[in-house]
């Protein structure tokens, strides 16, 4: 595929998109305190590969691993040595498939927590947008291709159609998607390119433009899930909360999970049961 294509959906096309779509971040003059809003595009790049690879571990030198960081959301190579081991190379990509396979709902889990911990509610159903426009004008994936959303598939052709989206089977899915079918991240290149403009006098920190266009294509109302519409109810004398969603899970979310969303590497298997 040319890199000049657009749109595409690879890696880096949906760290990007997903970047856009963060909670609002905490300012640099409480972070210069010391402390840290566990928000940065390194902490969400390295908590999205251990979706793929839970015990994944970044390089220890903070310089490296900024530049291949910067490197994945532009498209300029796979993220360097480290991301490209996981996304590329070896049997981790095949050990995800298969924990897909045999345990979905724990891999689910693990993009529960991530939603939960990085996505901006308010930008969900944007993000779901952005996503479905990107993947509706790549021309690399085929009209048929069948995506697995949770227990409904939806062909390519049929995405503009969707009502209601549970995220973190949207998003698992996509993921599975780039991690198994997109080898080459530069093919975003010019995607990156269109998305972003240059910032500053120096014109060396690339920002996401509002005025791009992604994401307004589609101006019907999608539902997302588990942000809207979700009733709670919390049992006495226990460290547990049920909630009743529109697709009809039931979800157990340990009061645990609030250790998840700080910038600790989270123990997934624990937090949520669906």
């Amino acid at each position: 595929m040319s890199k000049n294509n657009y749109p595409v959906l690879c890696g880096g096309t949906l760290f990007a998109l997903l970047l856009n779509a963060r909670k609002i971040r905490t300012s640099k003059r409480d972070n210069a305190k010391g402390g840290t809003d566990g928000l940065s595009q390194t902490d969400l790049l390295i908590e999205l590969i251990r979706i793929t690879k839970p015990s994944f571990n970044p390089p220890a030198k903070d310089s490296t691993l900024k530049k291949n960081v910067g490197n994945y959301r532009q498209c300029t190579d796979n993220g360097g040595t480290y991301f490209e081991t996981v996304l590329c190379h070896g049997n981790d990509v095949e050990d995800f498939e298969k924990r897909i396979t045999a345990d979905y709902e724990n891999v689910l889990s693990a993009m529960a927590v991530f939603v939960n911990r990085f996505v901006d509610e308010n930008k969900a159903e944007w993000l779901v947008k952005a996503l479905i426009e990107t993947i509706n004008g790549d021309s690399s994936i085929d009209r048929s291709y069948s995506f697995n959303f949770g227990q409904k598939a939806v062909v390519k052709s049929d995405l503009s159609n969707i009502n209601n989206v549970n995220l973190p089977e949207f998003l698992l899915e996509i993921w599975r998607y780039i991690v198994t079918k997109v080898k080459d991240n530069t093919v975003g290149q010019a995607t990156f390119k269109k998305w972003h403009k240059k910032k500053g006098e120096s014109q060396s920190e690339w920002i996401f433009d509002s005025s791009c266009g992604i994401g307004a294509t589609i101006t019907r109302k999608i539902t997302i899930l588990p942000f809207e519409d979700v009733t709670e109810t919390t049992a006495d004398n226990s460290n547990e909360t049920e909630v009743q969603n529109l697709n009809g899970h039931r979800l157990i979310v340990w009061a645990a999970l609030q250790a998840a969303f700080m910038p600790q590497k989270p123990v997934y298997s624990e937090f949520i049961v669906w």
